[in-house]
């Protein structure tokens, strides 16, 4: 585990989450915990790398679940997601990322 004090603050980095046991591709953004104690794990990659954007499934315990989305404008593509609702499941199921490029949640 690392440690690191920044200000009166303490952080400690404890272990990396992501798709298929790997980090979740470049820049994660955001994470949320969503029912059946699923963790998502958003990632936006760089911009004109549309294989490391997506959203990363696993458990608390860290098994692998699945992953979605990809890089581009279509449906389920994202460009430049940029946020993942910390409520990640609602009631229909659904997902909810903000993608700042394609200017659309």
């Amino acid at each position: 585990m690392v440690t690191y004090t920044a200000g009166n603050r303490v952080v400690k980095y404890v272990k990396t989450i992501g798709h298929r046991g790997k980090p979740t591709g470049r820049q994660p953004v955001g994470i949320a915990r969503g029912k059946g104690d699923r963790i998502y794990s958003l990632a936006r990659g760089y911009e004109y790398t549309p294989g490391n954007k997506g959203v990363g499934v696993c458990t608390l315990d860290e098994d692998y679940v699945t992953q979605f989305g990809t890089g581009g404008t279509g449906d389920g593509q994202m460009v430049w997601p940029t946020s993942i609702v910390l409520d990640a499941v609602d009631k229909d199921g659904d997902i909810w990322v903000t993608d700042n490029r394609n200017d659309r949640v």
